[in-house]
């Protein structure tokens, strides 16, 4: 059911980008916020005799109110704390906690959404409203709900790698806090659909190769500088540049200049592409047509293009002075104190220990509820103990530990599948000497693959909390298919392949080829993820069952991070989140990728993977795109350039104080700024 869901939703997106472009900036009428945020309505507001009426549930449910709806009787009732509301369709009879109030127009029902007269709603539960005549903006301020202040206190296992930059962190920690301190163009909503962020409003033309973005007017960076179309220019520059070393810089091919921009031809001057200096000047597929208005022009369409788009805006005002090369190193002076946009900035960061931020009281979708956010490196193994003494709001668990967080009765535990998957990527190029190692040749990846039991992972030690992935389309996507080489538990045909590749069995029960030892390195966390920890010696003891010899090597993250760029590895486990909800593999399994910075350190690509994804990205046919990447995951999977183990159901324990709390695949903290502590 979620994947058709998921499948219906992406078809509409897909229609809607489809449609042609609109003349300018379209007009909001009647736009609302509760406490400062945006409240966001799928029926438009509507003037009825003076009055604006608005979706009964958007508006509820954004006061904290328990909704519900009879339909024989047509009546909507709201309940929050000692206060109940109750309006029926076509009356302008309505009760307040039984007491009847005469209104100026009866709710009524439009589009398939039951629509109530937002003032007298919103002031029953006690708010106040202001109307501005000029502008037709309607504010709610609630005084009494929900509680403001407090402190959220969280974990991460590992320290941060020490990149807070949004362009150029590559790893989970560092992603955690900058994704606090800056905002991109677009984000995810609960639906997991992208929705306005500092971008209002985005369209495609009717050629499907350009797309504008109508930027929020009002947003400024903390320090209160405006942000401006020219910021965003300039984060893009930045990660088109060719100094530019960070992870970044895929998908961005079909963008016109962008060649040449990120060649060193055009765009700067040749004094800038050597210092790595990065300007707001337009580029022809990248320009500001105003201060609030940016437009990125195709050569051709690109379906997933969007999805590219999601990184923190910069401060070219800050940044304009700085090498590319040296953002979010020692030599990046905003690197841990940013000029960001998001809703919290750094207060404190003490390297090792923790970092403390404190709300931005002018974030443009309203100042968060909870005053400061600490996230401190807590070691996993006593994390259940601090869940118990409530000194951490919520931590994602292992299944292991699911009793010792269910018998606490102040935690409530959330399930839900994730974009997160766990593999073991194989070396399918050169190691940082130059040499071909065995995971070079197929048949030894092949061979690996069957002597794996990927299911007794699952069941033993996730307990059940995972699903199976046997190929690179995560199951959450509305491309995933089943229909791929699945390498089922066959330790005999793992024998045979081994084998066939010339590596015989010797007397010590190891495999050899022309006198060298079956011997592969396989470097995995050592913190953090006991699942990952455990199956470390179990996959070494299954490949040894085989005749291969597996040396463990355990790291904490940043010296994984350091050796898997260094090509320092034969095979090694990581955990990796996709970064959106589109399949398209451009960044992760595209030839560009391979380059020093980017994510496929398996080295693995092939003329006939290149061709498939450039056909995913050119059309917008969703049935052709489904085609096209069942083709290119079935090549992948007879390539095997990493052995997939499952798909995550994430398990987050959560303090019962964390209120509208709604973690899901996009994230525990997509909507941080309406999250708030009960005490």
């Amino acid at each position: 059911m979620k994947r058709f869901l998921v499948l219906l939703l992406a078809a509409i997106m897909v229609v809607a980008s489809a449609l042609p472009a609109l003349a300018a900036r379209p007009e909001v009428k009647y736009p609302v916020t509760f406490n400062g945020h945006p409240v966001t309505f799928d029926v438009q507001p509507v003037n009825v005799n003076g009055r604006v009426f608005v979706p009964f549930r958007a508006i509820f449910e954004k006061m904290g109110a328990e909704v519900e709806w009879n339909a024989s009787a047509q009546t909507v009732t709201a309940k929050r704390g000692n206060t109940t509301v109750q309006l029926t369709i076509g009356s302008t009879t309505a009760r307040v906690n039984g007491q009847a109030r005469t209104l100026d127009a009866a709710p009524f029902i439009e589009g398939g959404r039951t629509l109530v007269p937002l003032r007298f709603v919103s002031e029953a539960f006690g708010a106040e409203v202001k109307y501005d005549d000029a502008t037709t903006a309607i504010s709610i301020v609630d005084p009494n709900w929900p509680r403001r202040g407090g402190r959220l206190n969280l974990a991460m296992w590992n320290k941060p790698i020490g990149h807070f930059n949004p362009i150029t962190v590559n790893d989970t920690y560092g992603s955690n806090i900058s994704g606090l301190m800056y905002e991109g163009l677009w984000k995810y909503d609960e639906r997991y659909i992208p929705v306005p962020a500092l971008a209002e409003h985005w369209e495609w033309d009717e050629t499907n190769t350009k797309l504008t973005f109508y930027l929020r007017r009002g947003v400024t960076f903390f320090d209160g500088t405006p942000l401006t179309a020219k910021d965003v220019v300039f984060t893009y520059k930045a990660i088109w540049h060719p100094q530019y070393i960070g992870p970044r810089d895929a998908g961005f091919e079909d963008v016109v200049g962008y060649e040449d921009y990120a060649n060193g031809i055009s765009g700067e001057t040749p004094e800038n592409f050597a210092r790595g200096i990065v300007t707001t000047g337009n580029l022809p597929g990248l320009y500001a047509v105003d201060d609030y208005t940016v437009v990125f022009q195709l050569k051709q369409p690109n379906s997933p293009f969007l999805y590219n788009l999601a990184y923190g805006i910069m401060d070219s005002s800050k940044y304009g002075k700085i090498p590319v090369q040296d953002w979010g190193t020692a030599n990046d002076p905003y690197n841990i104190f940013p000029n960001g946009n998001g809703p919290f900035k750094m207060k404190e960061y003490v390297e090792g220990q923790y970092a403390l931020l404190e709300a931005n009281p002018n974030y443009w979708a309203g100042r968060p509820y909870i005053d400061e956010v600490l996230w401190r490196i807590v070691a996993a193994e006593v994390a259940v103990g601090e869940m118990q003494r409530g000194t951490i709001d919520y931590v994602e668990f292992s299944p292991n530990e699911m009793d010792a967080y269910v018998a606490m009765p102040h935690v409530k535990i959330h399930e839900f599948a994730n974009t997160v998957f766990q593999e073991m990527v194989y070396n399918t190029g050169p190691n940082k000497n130059g040499e071909m190692g065995p995971t070079t040749d197929k048949r030894v990846r092949h061979a690996i693959n069957y002597a794996i039991d990927r299911q007794a992972i699952i069941n033993n030690l996730m307990g059940g909390h995972a699903s199976t992935m046997y190929g690179p389309i995560h199951p959450l996507t509305w491309a995933y298919t089943e229909d791929v080489e699945q390498y089922p538990f066959n330790p005999e045909k793992s024998r045979q392949l081994l084998e066939e590749a010339g590596w015989k069995l010797g007397p010590d029960g190891y495999r050899y080829k022309d006198g060298k030892k079956l011997t592969l390195r396989l470097l995995y966390p050592n913190v953090g993820n006991p699942v990952r920890q455990a199956t470390a010696p179990v996959v070494q003891q299954w490949l040894k069952d085989v005749g291969i010899e597996v040396i463990l090597e355990g790291y904490d993250w940043p010296t994984l991070d350091q050796k898997r760029a260094e090509r320092d590895f034969d095979m090694y486990f990581i955990g990796f989140s996709l970064g959106n909800s589109d399949p398209d593999p451009t960044g992760l399994w595209d030839k560009a990728a391979t380059e020093p910075g980017g994510f496929n350190d398996s080295q693995w690509w092939t003329e006939k993977s290149e061709q498939l994804i450039a056909a995913g990205k050119a059309t917008g046919d969703i049935e052709k795109r489904i085609e096209i990447y069942h083709e290119w995951a079935r090549h992948w999977t007879e390539e095997s350039p990493a052995y997939i183990f499952y798909a995550v159901n994430t398990l987050v324990a959560a303090n019962e104080r964390l209120q509208n709390f709604k973690p899901g695949p996009q994230g525990e903290l997509w909507n941080i700024e309406e999250i708030w502590l009960s005490k």
